[in-house]
């Protein structure tokens, strides 16, 4: 999550990637606060990442509110 967003960060549009898929549940920042920095971000160019969230989570409820289009697996 945290090194992932320093790797975005340091990238320029053109080398944005076209989709990020994480999970709901990783060490250190969970797949929401990860969505939450990125919506966050100064970035403009962020808003057009495609997220796929995928989790073994079953009650991965509460989320559908993020700020981004997010799709669920």
């Amino acid at each position: 999550g945290i090194h992932a967003l320093e790797v975005l960060n340091s990238m320029s549009r053109e080398q944005l990637p076209s989709c990020i898929i994480l999970d709901m549940m990783m060490p250190e920042m969970d797949g929401e606060a990860f969505v939450l920095s990125l919506a966050k971000s100064d970035r403009k160019d962020f808003e057009k990442l495609k997220i796929i969230i995928a989790t073994a989570n079953k009650t991965a409820e509460g989320h559908e509110n993020l700020p981004l289009v997010v799709d669920w697996i």
